[in-house]
């Protein structure tokens, strides 16, 4: 049977659940990574027989190793059309005050986890010689955070930089086995992710940027407005798989151009224009 099977990294919400539900609407097999067995149970209710919960927690090896067996296992001796690496977690605060194990988890999850996923799949992409399986391709699901920083989210925005060049280089690394490694980059989008930042306003409070609260407010209301749906993002990574479009990258946000016309500025102005923000809402 040559079923084409996906694995997705962390659908229980969000992208990741948007991105499952639009590849089992169009005939995809999905392998879904969640960290709890009441989410799969869930999930498995919810989505249908085509898709297959694997219990995973990106930062326990162990257990990756052991969702790749369960993959093996139902994946009808296929291997691995595209592995999307979607879970990810936003750490924000000044990084003045911020705990070094914040910072650490900050980067297990983004990024050390993301490789570690990526180094155990490999083989099921076609990422050996002499492989029975057809090469795949690697999807991962960056930010605009990743190209431009904000203050205040420094951890999430540099484990977003440090992505950006893993993929790039996994590319230029994969290339050998026809393996093609592409970077999404949405700006706002309407998950639940952004309602845990707006939970964590208070790690401003008794600190040299008490009063700052304005200024993430704001931000926070400006993503709630510019946000897309997940959807949309869910669309451009089926598109990527059927290889209808096939760039390095893909910007995904409202105001597209302005953001490339900030990324264009010159530092000093950049800097400016964030101030502006800072201090007028302070």
């Amino acid at each position: 049977m040559n079923r084409q099977n996906i694995l997705i990294t962390g659908v229980s919400s969000g992208i990741g659940l948007a991105m499952a539900e639009r590849l089992l609407n169009n005939g995809y097999f999905v392998f879904g990574s969640v960290r709890q067995e009441k989410d799969a149970e869930r999930l498995k209710k919810k989505l249908g027989s085509n898709f297959h919960p694997v219990i995973m927690d990106v930062t326990d090896y162990p257990s990756i190793e052991a969702a790749k067996e369960a993959v093996i296992q139902n994946a009808h001796g296929n291997g691995l059309t595209a592995l999307i690496n979607n879970s990810g977690i936003v750490v924000s605060g000044p990084l003045k005050y911020l705990s070094m194990e914040d910072l650490e988890y900050q980067f297990r999850v983004n990024v050390f986890g993301l490789v570690k996923v990526t180094q155990i799949f490999l083989p099921l992409l076609g990422g050996e010689k002499n492989t029975i399986y057809k090469p795949g391709t690697i999807i991962n699901v960056s930010s605009i955070s990743g190209l431009f920083t904000l203050p205040f989210i420094v951890p999430y925005s540099t484990s977003k930089h440090a992505l950006e060049s893993i993929t790039d280089g996994l590319r230029r690394e994969l290339d050998i086995y026809g393996i093609n490694v592409v970077s999404v980059n949405p700006g706002a989008v309407r998950t639940p992710i952004w309602e845990k930042v707006k939970a964590s306003r208070n790690v401003f409070a008794g600190t040299d940027y008490a009063g700052f609260e304005g200024y993430s407010q704001r931000q926070i209301e400006l993503n709630e407005k510019d946000a897309i749906e997940p959807d949309i993002i869910a669309k451009t990574i089926q598109n990527i798989i059927e290889k209808k479009a096939r760039k390095p990258s893909y910007l995904l946000m409202k105001n597209a151009l302005v953001f490339k016309f900030m990324l264009a500025l010159p530092k000093s102005l950049q800097d400016k224009i964030i101030n502006q923000m800072k201090y007028g809402t302070k």
